[in-house]
């Protein structure tokens, strides 16, 4: 049935051959509710948007009637007063009710699907119902329920049952009704409201790269949202994860992280927004940048450095002298390859004092840059302590023992 918004409300069966009814005035319909509500009729009974009609020889009065939450009427988990529409009816021929929906003509096209509480009598009538949209050529679709049931079912009607006509487009939605022909008795139908599609979601690719010098491998943190479960990442690489549509929040996590690390890529900025069927990827650059190694101060590999001295007194004494070591030799270095020269030292300090050393440079050397000194030491094994000194140009002296 089509009901156009003119000073005539005009009623098209297709099962049968159906006369045109003028009703009562014009429709002018009222602001609908926001979507995916249709009609709740808390409003009370309107005409319009509540319409009904049918030919001269039937019986329909529509009202509306307030269910408490005690009553044996009220719906499924309701809480406090719901406003109900009941309609009674008598119609050997044609006639129904139903609402005019939007002024504007509402877009359904979000939707897959109108549902509604109906209250029935198992009575197993068929009723039609019927959605009527503007596109280029005004129609009319329908589709069927059957009261299978006593007291209130909620019914699902998918609009890829209603029947095609000119072509359903949900873009401009004007009126839903109900269709008593041939049925008497008495329903009710509250909250007519729309269904969305079940979520799909979407996918969000974290991916971890990685740039800069030879790093360490290194186990990678995230705050997020996606999952309960936390999410890292070791060394570069990437994962996936399935998620409802929404906003999600994902960044990485720095802490316990050394200061080599550097995060200097973010494609997220921290946000992600997935829809139904959409792939996000969020790529998280991490650039690694070494300390910076100690500089050689000696290598013995053009004799002793500038100013190499040796000390003692008290009857301890040093002697040293550089020796080169082939690799395939005992004392050759971890690693090394082709010949080395090395510092042996011979030391007698069972008594008095005795060490060896070398100024650092012409000029104070800065340090504060690094953490450590290294060196390699050819030991015996012997369990004997060595006190290593360094000086600043103020003549301060610190010393460790290895």
């Amino acid at each position: 049935m089509r009901i156009q918004r003119t000073n005539l409300l005009f009623a098209l069966l297709a099962s049968t051959m159906l006369a045109l009814l003028a009703l009562f005035g014009s429709l002018q319909p009222v602001s609908a509710a926001p979507l995916p509500l249709v009609d709740d009729f808390e409003s009370g009974f309107a005409f319009p948007p509540i319409f009904q009609y049918g030919d001269g020889g039937t019986s329909v009065t529509v009202i509306t009637t307030t269910v408490a939450d005690t009553d044996p009427m009220a719906l499924p988990g309701q809480v406090g007063n719901n406003t109900v529409v009941s309609v009674t009816f008598n119609v050997p021929t044609w006639a129904g009710f139903g609402s005019s929906i939007d002024v504007a003509d509402q877009d359904w096209s979000a939707y897959n699907a109108v549902r509604f509480w109906f209250f029935g009598t198992n009575s197993g009538d068929t009723y039609t119902f019927q959605i009527q949209d503007t596109p280029a050529t005004p129609g009319a679709h329908v589709t069927t329920f059957t009261d299978a049931g006593t007291g209130w079912q909620q019914i699902t009607l998918p609009f890829s049952a209603f029947s095609v006509g000119d072509g359903l487009g949900l873009t401009g939605m004007t009126n839903w009704l109900v269709e008593l022909n041939g049925k008497s008795g008495a329903i009710k139908i509250d909250n007519v409201e729309l269904v969305a599609p079940p979520a799909t979601g979407g996918t969000v690719t974290i991916v971890k790269v990685v740039e800069g010098d030879p790093a360490p491998s290194t186990t990678f943190g995230f705050t997020q949202t996606l999952t309960t479960t936390a999410v890292t990442q070791t060394d570069a690489g990437a994962q996936a994860f399935t998620v409802v549509s929404g906003t999600y929040q994902i960044e990485e996590d720095l802490s316990g992280l050394s200061a080599e690390w550097a995060l200097t890529g973010d494609s997220c900025g921290g946000t992600v927004t997935v829809n139904d069927g959409e792939s996000v990827t969020c790529t998280f650059t991490k650039t690694y940048t070494a300390a910076p190694m100690l500089p050689i101060i000696t290598t013995f590999e053009d004799g002793t450095p500038p100013g190499y001295f040796t000390y003692g007194g008290g009857g301890g004494g040093v002697g040293t002298v550089i020796t080169t070591t082939s690799d395939t030799g005992p004392l050759a270095l971890p690693g090394q390859s082709g010949d080395d020269d090395i510092l042996c030292v011979d030391a007698n300090v069972t008594a008095g004092f005795a060490g060896f050393g070398a100024p650092v440079s012409a000029a104070d050397q800065d340090w504060s840059g690094y953490d450590s000194f290294d060196f390699w030491f050819y030991g015996t094994g012997a369990g004997q302590s060595y006190d290593f000194e360094i000086q600043t140009a103020a003549g301060n002296a610190d010393r460790v023992t290895f």
